[in-house]
């Protein structure tokens, strides 16, 4: 029988801020559903309802899913995690994108913050996590 090589985990400080992350996401989101029900009975894209929706997309379920990458993918992989700054880096940028998309979002101000924050999303989840994927694991995978 095969073990799971649990051994290639990577740390904590990988993976407990992506949930962490999620968790105060989710609370936040839930207070603003709270202090804010008239989001949900105007039209779709008003800027209460555009922030809650991206905090709930980017900050709750893609930063829960990349922690999840992040525990999952070295221990059935059987592989080390390639680089853990490199995590932390797309831990970072996703997070700090988020925030600022949702208040550029909120705030219905299209301007230098929002391109900032889309930024920092693009380059967390278009191109860091994808070539930490391709570069590493794959190839060197026999």
């Amino acid at each position: 029988m095969n073990q799971i090589a649990s051994q290639n985990a990577p740390s904590p400080k990988v993976v407990i801020p992506h949930y962490a992350f999620g968790g105060l996401t989710w609370l936040v989101v839930t207070l603003l559903i709270v202090f804010n029900p008239e989001a949900f009975t105007q039209h779709f894209f008003n800027p209460e309802l555009l922030a809650i929706t991206h905090l709930l997309v980017l900050g709750w379920i893609t930063m829960i899913i990349f922690g999840a990458l992040y525990q999952l993918l070295p221990v059935i992989m059987e592989v080390k995690l390639y680089s853990e700054p490199f995590a932390i880096a797309s831990f970072i940028l996703l997070g700090l994108g988020t925030i600022l998309l949702a208040f550029s979002f909120w705030q219905f101000s299209f301007g230098a913050i929002m391109f900032v924050a889309a930024t920092c999303v693009v380059v967390a989840v278009g191109f860091l996590l994808p070539m930490y994927c391709l570069l590493h694991i794959l190839p060197l995978k026999k």
